[in-house]
């Protein structure tokens, strides 16, 4: 601590800024040597293993090719897919435009035939009214003759 009241020339052992820079070329130096060994192990590497390097691009490439017939027959499978649901398609479409003619049918004859019910049905309110005051004066004309009779016999 009183070390650091001398002037810096007089203090002793190196500076902070020497250390500093001693630290920063020991550093420079390692990363340097560090890149040295590592170019040399692939120096080494490609050197030593030229055939397992072929062998391995050539595997890949037969797997490449293998791989490549299979995607052309998933292709071919998918075309005559595509195809047949083209097929579909336009039969489905062919259907549902025949099962729209033939609703548009059955709602006309289903029009006619509520037509048709309200008819008969106005008809039948009509034939039971007619019957119901035929009813009424077959009723009274029974009365009629029941009271005469009950006269008669009084």
């Amino acid at each position: 601590m009183l070390i650091d009241y001398l002037p810096k020339k007089w203090r002793p052992g190196p500076s902070r800024e020497d250390m500093r820079l001693l630290n920063i070329a020991c550093l420079f130096i390692i990363w340097r040597v560090v890149l040295n060994v590592k170019r040399r192990i692939d120096q080494w590497d490609r050197t030593s293993s030229p055939k397992t390097e072929t062998n391995a691009v050539k595997i890949e490439m037969k797997e490449l090719h293998k791989n490549i017939a299979v995607l052309r027959q998933r292709l071919k499978g998918y075309k005559t897919t595509a195809a047949s649901t083209k097929l579909d398609i336009g039969e489905l479409k062919e259907s549902r435009k025949a099962y729209a003619a033939q609703i548009v049918g059955m709602e006309e004859e289903n029009q006619k035939l509520e037509t048709n019910l309200e008819q008969e049905k106005n008809i039948f309110e009509a034939d039971r009214e007619t019957f119901k005051k035929k009813l009424e004066m077959i009723t009274n004309q029974l009365q009629e003759k029941e009271q005469t009779l009950q006269q008669k016999n009084n």
